[in-house]
């Protein structure tokens, strides 16, 4: 994920992509979501903590060979396999939290990627949140707390990555 400052700073030699026009899952993702990610910008400004971004459903970029894999993916009208991103997240030392963003780009944050991660599955999703995304937050993002919520159980599972606390 590492690369030279200038390679950083460079353009792209493709476009972003920051919507691949699928819809949220079901009706109660379309509420959630943004209730959860308003919850939690709430509970951080009611303890005096400023420097942090919460987003939701929005593309999180880690690499730029992933972006391109997105580009690609969007662009060929392909099956999709990179990865997007995640339901809802929250990043800590974001000084610049209301700067309007389009997608969570690593590389233009300081290398800063979600510490805090919310997945609120569904039947098409929950194998993939269970498996290759938690894998990928802590393998890649070094995600220090990763949470799966399924709607139709009510059931909460949280997952603390190892060493950090």
């Amino acid at each position: 994920m590492s690369q030279p400052a200038a390679a950083a700073l460079a353009p792209l030699p493709f476009e972003l992509v920051y919507d691949d026009g699928e819809p949220l899952e079901t009706e109660w993702h379309t509420y959630e979501l943004p209730l959860l990610r308003d919850l939690i910008e709430e509970s951080m400004i009611e303890r005096g903590r400023t420097a942090f971004y919460a987003g939701m459903n929005m593309f999180v970029y880690y690499s730029i060979e992933q972006a391109r894999e997105v580009a690609v993916e969007v662009n060929d009208n392909l099956k999709q396999k990179a990865f997007r991103g995640p339901d809802v997240f929250w990043v800590g030392g974001v000084v610049d939290r209301t700067r309007e963003r389009k997608a969570w780009i690593a590389w233009e944050e300081g290398g800063r990627l979600p510490d805090v991660i919310f997945e609120m599955l569904s039947p098409s999703t929950a194998k993939k949140d269970r498996t290759e995304k938690r894998d990928l937050y802590s393998r890649v993002f070094g995600t220090a707390e990763y949470f799966l919520y399924e709607p139709e159980t009510g059931k909460l599972e949280g997952f603390r990555l190892a060493g950090r606390f």
